[in-house]
């Protein structure tokens, strides 16, 4: 049992790192003024507008069929239940204990969106093997397809600055990434993947777009950290909602679920795997594309990873020992 655990903690330690590793290259250029917030902000918009919906498209494109979504429907229900829960959690975590009103709604997103793909993918690969790697990797992709319009739609929403919100009705939750699924799901059905398939060179043209979503991202995260004074940007109120909310109840519910409805043992790991994952990192672009709240959503996002080191392995750990057939 030790073993589990500790060969557990060692795969998480392991994606945590590679996450920070890459941020790092962005907050050193930032340090160093080597690029300056101005060019931070042009680096979010490329990569919203473009960047992660040509990965969405592709990854849908490539992964989605009738037949899968049928065979995995919990993982799709859980995505907008794990959403609005921690939606839920959120705000009375914010209004009970008093967090300012201006960061309400960055600790009601921050605690509804996890890393859904850049940190688990790396993590599932390394849990799993064969067949078990394969229906893994398949199940996070399906929670993704409903996980990603629900935040570039509801998060981007929630995490709208002034300027933002100069944008209203429905017309304003249109973001390219949601786009880009939706784009996706059409283009995997029978008769449009017939026709792509005599373009492949365009997807594959896609592909080599969307493979820059992860530096990117981590590069603007880096970047963003760099121009925060932790001393003076912290607000601990909502840090604590969001590590107790995002990073502890919200997988002890999830168990309970899994519990309850008796999911199959690595149906159950994956949902919870994504309960227990720490923010997600888009948020970070989110923030800064759309003038948001991004120093205390970076900030947090910064802890919340540090935090995630000793509580996502312990719970992985603890469903690997208790759960195990």
């Amino acid at each position: 049992m030790s073993g589990s655990v500790l060969a557990t903690l060692g795969t998480v330690l392991a994606g945590i790192i590679q996450i920070f590793f890459i941020a790092l290259l962005g907050y050193v250029v930032m340090k160093r003024k080597l690029i300056s917030e101005r060019t931070i902000h042009d680096l979010a918009r490329l990569t919203v507008d473009f960047v992660i919906p040509c990965f969405l498209f592709v990854q849908i494109y490539q992964g989605f069929s009738l037949a899968r979504l049928l065979e995995a429907y919990p993982i799709c229900l859980f995505a907008p239940f794990s959403i609005f829960f921690g939606s839920l959690l959120g705000l009375i975590g914010a209004v009970v204990f008093n967090v300012a009103r201006v960061h309400r709604r960055s600790v009601v997103a921050m605690t509804s969106f996890c890393n859904s793909g850049y940190l688990l993918i790396p993590i599932a690969m390394a849990l799993f093997q064969g067949e078990e790697q394969s229906l893994a990797i398949l199940y996070i992709g399906l929670y993704i397809l409903f996980f990603s319009p629900l935040m570039w739609t509801y998060g981007v929403w929630l995490l709208r600055g002034k300027e933002g919100e100069r944008s209203k009705g429905v017309a304003g939750l249109i973001t390219p990434p949601a786009i880009g699924v939706i784009c996706g799901v059409v283009a995997a059905l029978p008769g449009p993947k017939s026709v792509l398939s005599h373009v492949e060179f365009f997807i594959k043209a896609l592909e080599m777009i969307g493979d820059a979503t992860v530096p990117l991202a981590m590069i603007i995260l880096g970047a963003i950290l760099a121009t925060i004074r932790m001393n003076t940007s912290l607000n601990w109120r909502g840090i604590g909602v969001i590590t107790a909310a995002k990073l502890f109840l919200l997988p002890i519910a999830t168990i309970g679920l899994v519990r309850v409805f008796g999911f199959p043992y690595l149906l159950g790991l994956v949902m919870l795997i994504e309960a227990a994952a720490p923010p997600a990192t888009n948020l970070v672009i989110i923030s800064r594309r759309y003038r948001g709240d991004d120093h205390f959503v970076s900030s947090t996002t910064f802890i919340t990873y540090l935090f995630c080191i000793v509580t996502l392995p312990l719970f992985v750990g603890f469903y690997k020992i208790f759960f195990a057939a």
